[in-house]
């Protein structure tokens, strides 16, 4: 088992993706456990509607919110949209291969906020 303190992204993934090729050279498994900041992890077979009686929020970027996206875990959006533009970073929606309209996140029931400093506040529910 190897245990990595650091929470770089970057290094993270460089240090798993060269322990996986030492794993295969070695043929041996190995048990990485790491995080880029404070997480809580959720196994692939809990079921934590059953397990947990409150409402989840997820505060993220783009990644976070395309991850809960993609695997139907979100049931409503509330999206703050500041009048100022910075960085080259991923776009909303990355990761999401959609081929149609059809296959679109349709957000229903739609409420707007706009707020004195030019933010907006979009809120709906899929």
């Amino acid at each position: 088992m190897i245990e990595s303190n650091n929470h770089n992204i970057f290094y993270n993934l460089a240090l798993e993706e060269y322990l996986c090729g030492l794993a295969n050279i070695l043929r041996q498994d190995f048990f990485m456990l790491w995080q880029n900041e404070p997480s809580v992890i959720v196994g692939r077979f809990q079921d934590i509607c059953s397990e947990v009686n409150l409402k989840l929020m997820a505060e993220g970027g783009p990644h976070v919110l395309t991850s809960f996206m993609r695997e139907n875990l979100a049931d409503s959006l509330s999206l703050f949209i500041a009048p100022k533009i910075i960085g080259s970073g991923p776009g909303l929606g990355e990761g999401i291969n959609l081929n149609s309209m059809r296959e679109a996140f349709n957000l229903k029931n739609i409420k707007t906020q706009n707020f004195s400093n030019g933010d907006i506040l979009l809120e709906g529910v899929f």
